[in-house]
């Protein structure tokens, strides 16, 4: 979401997707469940998409469990 501090005016949001869980199938092994996409990646690409941050402002990433947050501070670092 953006905000602008003052007059504490929300803008709108910088990248928004819609992602749904699905159940893992019936009978699936281990090894085949760590080749499947990792639910963190989603949040890589929405940091990824937001870009850099406008001069003088910076970013404020908040995210769920399915985030993995070294991954995530790795990537918002090559911003």
């Amino acid at each position: 979401m953006v905000v602008i501090p003052q007059p504490r005016q929300v803008v709108g949001l910088v990248y928004q997707q819609l992602y749904v869980r699905q159940p893992a199938p019936a009978g699936e092994r281990s090894a085949q469940r760590k080749q499947r996409q990792r639910e963190s990646e989603w949040w890589l690409k929405g940091i990824a998409a937001s870009g850099p941050a406008p001069e003088g402002c910076c970013w404020v990433d908040v995210a769920d469990r399915g985030a993995d947050i070294d991954e995530a501070m790795l990537e918002s670092q090559k911003l």
